[in-house]
């Protein structure tokens, strides 16, 4: 693209060099390292206050045309062949550069963002998924994944940065998308990520204390929010809509604010007021779903609780003012679930498990009361949860204490510690507990050793809520993003304790033990050079399992069924899939390092050893 196009209604103070307007840009960057001689860099990120200690480093690599703030002007005289754009706000210049190079893509589809504390997540999915049902070709951008079509991508931020948010909204332009619906962060707004989008309609889902080490205050954190005003007001759709839940504290402050902005039009949804022009009431609070009546007619999802009740509200009164009747979309809200939304684990112990994003006092109260309300066995409810490190520290201690008033039982453990020391946080969490004169909560600082002990505690009809992380499927430690879901966790100990707690019948173990021994027996007659390291590494897991039962704990599901098919279907495969359940193990697995020092002979006697030890076990003293 042209210079002189590219920088079209940017607003210029002044420019330092000899400007070429038919210089062709082939990249508009605020990152040193996409730096290329053809690249316009802009002085202005959207995550920090702005990049000019990159500018060197841009600029050694071919970089000659920036955009900068004026104020900066004498800061770069020493780059003698370089056009240096002034502008008054390289915010506001970086809004305008990205639309002119992609295209203005948000002018060619309707555009649905969603601001809150909480549900923003639930509330986009439950519109982008209610859009495909209808055969809309949609987008989503959010805090779990983004979404063209029903391609789905890796998310980096709630709301990306806002170079990155163009070439992803470019992207859905080229697949032709006419619907995007996206999470609109307080981040977001107060950096100016989102400025230049056009948006035709918002939804404002509640509000509550978050992103302190951010905003400061609660007062700089809600003009933050308020400022989606601001993006939907310069919206160049002709129709602009905010939908608001009335029942949240700071509605008034936000009917203030909209009348101040006559060419958005306000909507309200509610639980408590009939009034509002998208009144619901809750019909049936059930384990599984839950039922709620809106403006006369009723709906039925998957999710749980009261605020899945204003999730779907939000999603109901958003389409309904995008023109679609009830009857196109109901149906496509029905089976609709969150990864990490109030998720609930299935198990054959009878216990109720519930994985939720909750990491902010308000959302945690939320969830552990929900789940007090919906779960009508009366039985004690056990939580585990951490937060986050780096993040606002003054919510800790107010979450420990919301933990443990409203839980039977607490297991305080880590987050996402990040830079910060784990048992600090932990203190600062156990702060609100000590305050308040409690004590039926223990630490546990490692995440997966808390969910096994919470998980062991618990007895039938009995809730385990995991909360704090949700979807995510890693945990941070320092600077490294090391592999962790909370999920998994979950399904590797219902798969020990599945076991343990007598499920696995007298007559399955005597069969379990038939194939263990098979298996063992096979290997040992079928041992050869080429397949040593392989066979070590399945039978060190077999091993290792078998004395885990000797102990009255359970052998892995998996191990039990490939021991069964050995006559029938031994593969290489089946073994990588035998030692991969669990890689941990081969790293801590004693028998292992013994085992691949040993000879094929050597190897055949510690086999026969185990056929041995095998047949002297009393397996119905394991029932």
């Amino acid at each position: 693209m042209r210079l002189v196009d590219l920088i079209k209604n940017v607003e210029i103070s002044a420019i330092i060099g000899e400007l070429n307007p038919d210089f062709e840009i082939t990249s508009v960057i605020n990152d040193s390292r996409k730096s290329n001689s053809r690249a316009l860099f802009v002085a202005y990120s959207g995550y920090r206050e702005d990049v000019y200690e990159f500018i060197p480093a841009a600029y050694e690599k071919g970089v000659r045309h920036f955009i900068i703030s004026k104020e900066k002007k004498d800061d770069f005289v020493i780059f003698k062949d370089a056009i240096f754009i002034l502008v008054d706000s390289p915010r506001k210049a970086l809004s305008q550069v990205a639309k002119n190079f992609y295209g203005d893509p948000t002018s060619q589809m309707k555009v649905i963002g969603i601001t809150g504390t909480s549900g923003k997540t639930t509330t986009t999915f439950a519109i982008y998924k209610a859009l495909r049902w209808m055969g809309k070709k949609a987008g989503l951008i959010g805090t779990i994944e983004y979404r063209v079509g029903d391609k789905i991508y890796n998310s980096t931020n709630t709301t990306p940065d806002i170079l990155d948010l163009y070439e992803i909204i470019s992207l859905m332009k080229n697949e032709n998308v006419e619907y995007l619906v996206m999470e609109v962060s307080s981040h977001s707004l107060a950096l100016g990520r989102v400025d230049g989008i056009n948006f035709d309609i918002c939804g404002f889902t509640n509000f509550s204390q978050d992103h302190l080490d951010f905003h400061k205050t609660m007062e700089e954190y809600l003009d933050a929010k308020l400022k989606i005003f601001d993006v939907l007001s310069s919206s160049n759709k002709d129709r602009k809509t905010l939908v608001v839940n009335k029942d949240i504290e700071v509605f008034p402050r936000i009917r203030l604010k909209a009348s101040k902005y006559p060419n958005v039009k306000l909507k309200t949804i509610s639980l408590v007021d009939r009034g509002a022009d998208y009144y619901s009431r809750v019909v049936r609070l059930l384990p599984a779903k839950t039922v709620f009546e809106l403006s006369g007619r009723n709906f039925e999802i998957s999710m749980i609780g009261n605020t899945n009740v204003y999730n779907f509200s939000m999603a109901i009164a958003i389409l309904k003012e995008l023109g679609f009747p009830e009857r196109e979309f109901s149906g496509g809200l029905a089976h609709i679930k969150v990864a990490g939304r109030m998720e609930c684990v299935p198990n054959n112990l009878g216990l109720t498990i519930v994985i939720d994003y909750a990491h902010k006092p308000e959302a945690l109260e939320k969830l552990i009361k929900t789940v007090r309300d919906v779960i009508k066995n009366k039985g004690k409810i056990i939580t585990v949860f951490g937060c986050g490190g780096d993040r606002d520290r003054l919510k800790r201690p107010v979450m420990g204490k919301i933990a443990c008033i409203l839980s039977d039982y607490v297991i305080i453990t880590s987050d996402n510690p990040r830079t910060e020391d784990p048992l600090k946080i932990i203190k600062e969490i156990e702060a609100g507990i000590i305050e308040e004169g409690m004590s039926n909560y223990e630490i546990i600082p490692d995440r997966k050793e808390a969910i096994f002990k919470g998980i062991n505690l618990a007895k039938k009809n009995d809730c385990i809520i995991i909360a704090g992380k949700g979807h995510e499927n890693y945990q941070i430690i320092g600077k490294e993003k090391i592999h962790f879901s909370d999920k998994e966790v979950v399904l590797e100990s219902l798969g020990y304790l599945e076991r343990d707690k007598g499920f696995l019948a007298l007559e399955a173990r005597k069969n379990l033990y038939l194939s263990l021994k098979f298996g063992v027996d096979y290997l040992s007659k079928n041992l050869n050079e080429e397949k040593k390291g392989l066979l070590v590494e399945g039978i060190s897991q077999i091993i290792k399992d078998f004395y885990l039962l000797r102990d009255n704990r359970p052998l892995r599901q998996s191990i039990t069924q490939l021991a069964m098919d050995y006559d029938k279907n031994f593969s290489m495969d089946d073994l990588k899939l035998l030692y991969s359940i669990e890689k941990a193990l081969r790293t801590k697995n004693a028998f292992y390092s013994t085992l691949q020092t040993l000879s094929l002979e050597e190897l055949k006697k510690i086999f026969d050893k185990i056929s041995g030890v095998i047949n002297e076990t009393d397996f119905g003293n394991l029932q």
